[in-house]
């Protein structure tokens, strides 16, 4: 089991996740201009083309939606524009109109490019920081820190909108993270899955070794979760993420390199659960 020591602040924007302001020491990888224009290339990138379609759909999409049913403008957030609204008849994916039954559509047939078969796709990483579960803060403080490195990397508007996959003794990761229609893609571009039913199927298309900056992220991530979706049974989580106990056997892993179910839960129950001392990754997950 690794034990990463973690060696640079990071002063992180935004709402401070419980927990994040007594770090003293974690990892974040150094950015250069190629890191960051290499892992911003595709799949909702920072770019402002690429953003623009994959952060600007919800509000399409609530335009679309409520304008489709009634025809009228739909809520005060909506732009109310022609182009977004339908006439009740059946959308064609590509043809550059949002329907309601649409993320996105931006009238073309590149699927490597935020919108693929009219769904946008949707980011997901292992942390560059390594965590004693003492310093996650529960849940909240996992999924504002998820937030948080998201929104340092530049990963879209959305990043008040990331969830950890993360269970504890009340709530499991698959209630929480966002069942999306559309591609998980890591920052590199490779797509870890086509929707998020893969991630409950016990295989992946890509491991979950890379971090929010598309730097390698090997190792051992704090899960807590089954391979379909539920919360492990058995033990404490770790006080539900809040506890550093050497003696405490409690806490649940998968491993980061792995593309079948051990990717979030680790069958080996010589190792599995582990110390809740450790210090592991999370995974973090875009949502609506």
């Amino acid at each position: 089991m690794s034990r990463s020591v973690c060696v640079a602040l990071v002063v992180l924007s935004g709402c401070t996740a419980p927990g994040v302001e007594n770090l003293t020491t974690y990892s974040v990888p150094p950015q250069d201009g190629s890191t960051t224009a290499s892992s911003t290339s595709t799949g909702g990138e920072a770019s402002s083309e690429s953003s623009t379609i994959m952060t600007s759909t919800s509000t399409g999409t609530t335009s679309g939606s409520e304008a489709g049913s009634d025809g009228d403008t739909g809520s005060a957030g909506s732009t109310g524009e022609s182009s977004t609204t339908t006439t009740g008849a059946v959308g064609e994916c590509g043809d550059g109109i949002l329907d309601a039954d649409e993320e996105c559509d931006d009238a073309n047939a590149d699927p490597d490019d935020g919108c693929a078969a009219c769904f946008r796709d949707r980011w997901v990483f292992a942390t560059s920081m390594v965590l004693q579960p003492d310093l996650i803060g529960g849940l909240t403080g996992a999924d504002n820190l998820c937030g948080q490195l998201a929104n340092q990397a530049g990963l879209g508007a959305n990043w008040k909108g990331y969830r950890a996959w993360l269970s504890d003794s009340t709530t499991s990761a698959g209630e929480r993270v966002f069942p999306g229609m559309g591609r998980y893609r890591r920052v590199d571009g490779e797509v870890i899955a086509e929707n998020f039913e893969q991630f409950l199927s016990g295989t992946l298309s890509a491991s979950f070794d890379v971090d929010e900056f598309g730097q390698p992220a090997l190792g051992g991530a704090w899960t807590g979760t089954l391979p379909d979706g539920t919360a492990a049974p058995g033990v404490t989580h770790c006080d539900d993420w809040t506890i550093d106990d050497l003696a405490a056997i409690q806490g649940h892993y998968g491993q980061s390199g792995a593309l079948d179910g051990r990717w979030t839960f680790d069958p080996d129950a010589a190792f599995n659960p582990t110390s809740c001392a450790g210090s592991l990754r999370l995974y973090c997950f875009e949502g609506a």
